[in-house]
C-alpha cells in the first residue's frame, strides 16, 4: 500500500530518476508531461513510452533534446519526423501484450504517469476517457503520478484506482484534447455501404476512429440491436446508441453496456460518456483479450489498412519506412473475430491513395507484415468485398485483383500471370 502525497508538479516529477523507465498513460497528463520537459537537463537517462492518440504539441518537445530513449508504441504526425531523425524508437507490439510487457521485460515500467478524475469521497479516481494498459502496470511499478484533473469526466467500468495505489498526486485543470470529425468522401460512403452489407442485426462491434469508421458507422443506420465491444470508441458509435441502432440486447457478454478502452472525440462526446451507465471502460487487458473476444458471438472486428498485397498480407504500419500506423489492437480483434461464433473480421481501405493503388503486386523487402496473410479473412474497398479465407494464392490474387482500382488492374494482372497463376 502507498502513501499518497499531493504535491506541487515540479515535486512529484522531481521524485523521478533517470535510470528509470518511465510509461505515460495514453490520455495526456499534460501539467506532469511539461514538468518532465522542465527537467530534462537532470533526466537525461530516461527511457520514456508514450503512446500518442492526438497530435498534442508536447509530442513533438518531449523528443526534442530531450531523453536519450524515446519509445512509441503508436504513429503520429509530430512523431513522423523524430522517428525518421533516429529520435524515437518504434515498438511493434499488440496490444493485448503490453499489460504484460509493462511488468516484465526490457519494457517493464518503474514509473507510471496517469491522468485521471478528482478522488471521490471513498479515495477513487478512475481513468475517465481512457483505459490502457498503465492500469495493470501500476501494480508493479516503483513509482506512481497521478494527475488528478476537474476535468475529466468519471465514467463507469472496471478502471478505479484507490489513492492508496498512488505515490504522489498533482491537482490541475485544462480541458482535454478534441478531434473533430473528419469529413466523409464518396470513396468513405461507398466503403461504409460495402461493410454495412456484411453486418448482421444484433451483432457486436469493434471499430476505430477517423473517416473510414465514420462512414460505416453513417452506412449502419438501418440494422437493429448492435453491440460494441471496442478498444477505441468513436463518436459515430453514440450517434448510432442515440438512434437506438445500438441497444446492445443481443451480446453474449457484458448484456446492455458498450465496451471499451477510450474514447477520443468532442467535448460532446466527453460529456455523453460521463456517469454513462450505457458505456463501460476496461483495460486493455480485458478489451483486447482473445479467451474474452472468443466469447462473444456473432463478433465483427473492422479495422483499417494501408496496403495489402495479392497474397493478402497487410501493412498497417509504414510507407517507405515512414512510420504512420501502428499494430495496436488490430491482430488482437481480428484472431477474436475469427474465432467468434458468427464473427467476422474485415480490413478495409480505399482503392488508391494519391496517384497509387493500396492493393500491389508484392510487399517490398523490409516492408511491415502487419497481419499476416493466414489471419485475413475479408477485405474491402469502394469496388467491393472478398473473402479470402479457404482461398490458395492464385485465387486470393484473382479476388483482390476484382476490387482494386480499375487504374491499376492491368498491371496486377500482369504480374498475378507471371507469377501467382
Amino acid at each position: 500500500m502507498r502513501k499518497t502525497s499531493i504535491v506541487a508538479v515540479e515535486q512529484a516529477i522531481a521524485k523521478i530518476e533517470q535510470s528509470d523507465n518511465a510509461h505515460v498513460g495514453f490520455q495526456l497528463p499534460l501539467s506532469l508531461l511539461e514538468a518532465l520537459v522542465g527537467q530534462r537537463d537532470r533526466l537525461r537517462g530516461l527511457r520514456l513510452t508514450i503512446g500518442p492518440v492526438t497530435d498534442n504539441p508536447i509530442y513533438r518537445r518531449l523528443v526534442e533534446d530531450t531523453f536519450l530513449s524515446v519509445t512509441t508504441i503508436c504513429g503520429s504526425r509530430l512523431l513522423r519526423a523524430a522517428f525518421n531523425d533516429k529520435k524515437v524508437d518504434y515498438l511493434p507490439c499488440n496490444y493485448s501484450e503490453l499489460s504484460m510487457l509493462a511488468r516484465t521485460s526490457r519494457l517493464g515500467a518503474s514509473v507510471i504517469l496517469l491522468h485521471v478524475t478528482v478522488p471521490d469521497s471513498e479515495g477513487y479516481c478512475c481513468c475517465g476517457t481512457m483505459t490502457d494498459y498503465t492500469f495493470d502496470a501500476i501494480k508493479s511499478a516503483r513509482l506512481v503520478i497521478a494527475e488528478a484533473n476537474d476535468q475529466m469526466p468519471r465514467t463507469l467500468g472496471k478502471h478505479l484506482i484507490h489513492l492508496s495505489e498512488i505515490d504522489y498526486l498533482v491537482e490541475s485543470s485544462h480541458s482535454l484534447d478534441e478531434i473533430t470529425p473528419v469529413k466523409i468522401g464518396e470513396i468513405e460512403k461507398a466503403i461504409g455501404t460495402q461493410v454495412a452489407n456484411l453486418v448482421p442485426d444484433g451483432a457486436t462491434l469493434q471499430l476505430g476512429l477517423g473517416s473510414l469508421p465514420d462512414a460505416i458507422c453513417a452506412a449502419l443506420t438501418n440494422k437493429k440491436g448492435l453491440g460494441v465491444h471496442s478498444g477505441l470508441m468513436s463518436a459515430g458509435l453514440m450517434q448510432l446508441a442515440q438512434k437506438g441502432v445500438i441497444t446492445n440486447e443481443h451480446k453474449t457478454l457484458d448484456k446492455g453496456k458498450m465496451v471499451g478502452a477510450a474514447v477520443l472525440g468532442t467535448k460532446e462526446f466527453y460529456q455523453w460518456v460521463e456517469r454513462n451507465p450505457f458505456v463501460e471502460f476496461h483495460p486493455w487487458s480485458y478489451t483486447h483479450d482473445i479467451r474474452v473476444l472468443s466469447s462473444i458471438e456473432n463478433f465483427v472486428a473492422i479495422n483499417s489498412a494501408l496496403q495489402v498485397d495479392l497474397t493478402g498480407q497487410v501493412n498497417t504500419e509504414a510507407i517507405d519506412n515512414m512510420l504512420i500506423g501502428t499494430v495496436g489492437g488490430m491482430e488482437d480483434f481480428l484472431r477474436g473475430a475469427l474465432v467468434s461464433p458468427g464473427g467476422k473480421a474485415i480490413i478495409v481501405l480505399p482503392s488508391k491513395v494519391g496517384n497509387h493503388s493500396t492493393i500491389i503486386p508484392q510487399f517490398e523487402r523490409g516492408a511491415p507484415i502487419s497481419v499476416p496473410r493466414a489471419d485475413v479473412e475479408y477485405i474491402v474497398t469502394e469496388y467491393g468485398a472478398v473473402n479470402l479465407k479457404g482461398k490458395s494464392i492464385p485465387e486470393r490474387a484473382k479476388a483482390l485483383l476484382s476490387i482494386a482500382h480499375p487504374e491499376f488492374r492491368e498491371g496486377l494482372e500482369a504480374f498475378r500471370r507471371a507469377n501467382l497463376s
